[in-house]
């Protein structure tokens, strides 16, 4: 889409819903901005580990997380280490169906409690926001929030 200047902008709303009905359609840029949204609303509506259980979202896991070093979203990025860690420190795989597991099993149940990354993620949102819009300005893309608080 572009902007009455010319400028390419990117509209979070019309890349989420192209990227619900097909990922690969998006370009590496827009599917980092898919893959944000997605981690947010499953998290707020599933919980934590929504997106991580998806078969269909995790095979983007190591990308998202490329993306995210790539605007140098360190804050956020620790928070997916701390997550991989408790994962994998419980003898499961970081995949869907390792995860998947992980969340059915004893061991997981009697964590005391078991950490909820939700909050330590959502508090680093608005820095994944502006950092991906610095990102953005850089390649003349502007970018429209229309998820986030400051949208």
């Amino acid at each position: 889409m572009s902007g009455d200047d010319g400028k390419v902008v990117f509209n979070t709303g019309e890349i989420y819903e192209r990227g619900l009905s097909d990922p690969t359609s998006l370009s590496s840029d827009e599917r980092l901005l898919y893959l944000v949204q997605e981690i947010e609303v499953y998290s707020m509506m599933e919980g934590w580990h929504g997106f991580f259980r998806s078969p269909v979202r995790m095979p983007y896991y190591n990308e998202m997380k490329t993306g995210l070093e790539m605007i140098n979203a360190n804050a956020s990025l620790a928070v997916l280490t701390a997550y991989e860690r408790e994962v994998t420190g419980l003898g499961f795989a970081m995949t869907s169906d390792g995860i998947d597991d992980m969340v059915s099993s004893d061991v997981f149940g009697d964590l005391d409690p078991p950490c909820d990354y939700t909050d330590d993620w959502s508090r680093h949102s608005d820095e994944i926001w502006e950092l991906v819009r610095g990102y953005l300005a850089k390649k003349d893309i502007i970018l429209r929030l229309h998820f986030s608080a400051n949208a």
